[in-house]
């Protein structure tokens, strides 16, 4: 027995048996008066019929809140909630909660959790700065901008790190055209720019006009050397362009190793170094006359053919000296104009080698007397090297 009991038609297959509760929709629940609907009608059965008027501005639009599809709804004393059908849910934890009939994300872990994607992705989206953190800026995703933030929740590029950055494996690197990562005033990490480097030497041998010496012999047989006719006192100081490069670092490509123009890709100051396996062919008292006795220029000039830096060399005595191998070096700054072009450059009378032991041959170029002879280093040493490099 129970206060109602509805009794059962026996054996009444052509008759419908159950109990019906009020069938109201959404919005008829909604326009009862304020206080239709309070606690002493806690408990209250209705099902609803229809959930998709606009309840705005109805009197008891609060109570209605949950009233989100057709069924069964019973009155918690201050709005109403949907009945649960075919299982019951008694509580949710560990990182879920439950709302209504709803299990919803969001909660406090209460054991450690691992989730297992097997070979099923996971994604994120967003559209918001810190659309997803961890540990409030610890980790900040900025969906909005495609930027992750470290240490601040509202990054200004693509990787933002507030704080001590620490790398610890990195490869060494081996390759010619690797880059430098540099720091601006800012903080950004930007790549060094590798314009402005020029590491060579000689494709083939390099000669000026003047490298040919005269030799005659008196009567005891002594050989008396001279320059060649054309070789006059003022010709000594002419500057002549060095070419034929074998190029190799140039990451700029701002080299032409045909020709031997640097073109600088900025303004600012470089490193001029230059190592010359070299020869001085002179034979007289005048010869040099013009750079100072016994010396010869290396540098580098503009295409006005003005020295730009340059390194005096002094080798000795004249007819002592003529024809001896040496390795001359120098390095020097100066200040280049973007997009002007510079060679290096030799004065007359020099012989630059692609590599010498420092011992050297006479080569009759003629037969008689006098005779035209020329000097050769012999390979197999020093190199002949030249570098440019911007610094900053």
């Amino acid at each position: 027995m129970a206060t109602l009991h509805v009794k059962e038609y026996a054996n009444a297959n052509d008759k419908p048996e159950g109990v019906m509760a009020p069938q109201l929709t959404k919005l008829q629940l909604a326009n009862k008066l304020v206080g239709t609907f309070n606690t002493n009608q806690t408990g209250s059965i209705v099902y609803v019929t229809d959930n998709t008027s606009d309840v705005s501005s109805k009197p008891s639009e609060t109570q209605v809140v949950d009233v989100n599809s057709v069924g069964y709804y019973y009155f918690d004393g201050t709005k109403w909630v949907k009945m649960l059908t075919g299982f019951a849910v008694r509580n949710a934890n560990n990182g879920l909660s439950l709302s209504g009939e709803k299990v919803q994300l969001g909660g406090l872990l209460i054991k450690p959790t691992t989730i297992d994607q097997n070979e099923n992705t996971l994604a994120f989206t967003g559209s918001v700065v810190n659309s997803f953190s961890v540990d409030g800026n610890t980790l900040s995703v900025d969906a909005a901008n495609n930027r992750i933030g470290i240490g601040n929740t509202a990054p200004t590029n693509t990787l933002d790190v507030n704080g001590d950055t620490r790398i610890r494996k990195v490869d060494t690197s081996i390759e010619l055209n690797d880059e430098n990562l540099v720091i601006d005033a800012t903080g950004v990490v930007k790549r060094k720019l590798q314009d402005g480097i020029f590491r060579g030497g000689l494709k083939q041998q390099f000669e000026t006009p003047c490298s040919n010496i005269i030799v005659s012999y008196d009567g005891n047989g002594t050989p008396q050397y001279f320059p060649s006719p054309n070789c006059t006192d003022a010709s000594w100081a002419v500057k002549y362009k060095v070419s034929n490069f074998e190029k190799y670092d140039d990451p700029g490509n701002n080299m032409d190793a045909t020709t031997g123009g640097f073109k600088a890709p900025k303004t600012g100051l470089y490193r001029i170094s230059m190592s010359a396996a070299a020869t001085f062919d002179f034979a007289s008292t005048n010869a040099s006359s013009a750079n100072g006795f016994g010396q010869f220029v290396l540098g580098l000039v503009d295409q006005s053919d003005t020295w730009i830096v340059k390194g005096i060399f002094a080798i000795g005595t004249a007819q002592s000296y003529y024809g001896h191998p040496m390795t001359q070096n120098f390095t020097l700054m100066a200040r280049l104009t973007k997009d002007t072009i510079y060679n290096f450059a030799v004065t007359n009378g020099v012989t630059l080698y692609i590599e010498d032991t420092g011992t050297s041959s006479v080569n009759t170029v003629n037969s008689g007397s006098p005779q035209t002879i020329d000097i050769t280093a012999v390979g197999g040493g020093n190199m002949s090297l030249f570098e440019i490099e911007f610094v900053k």
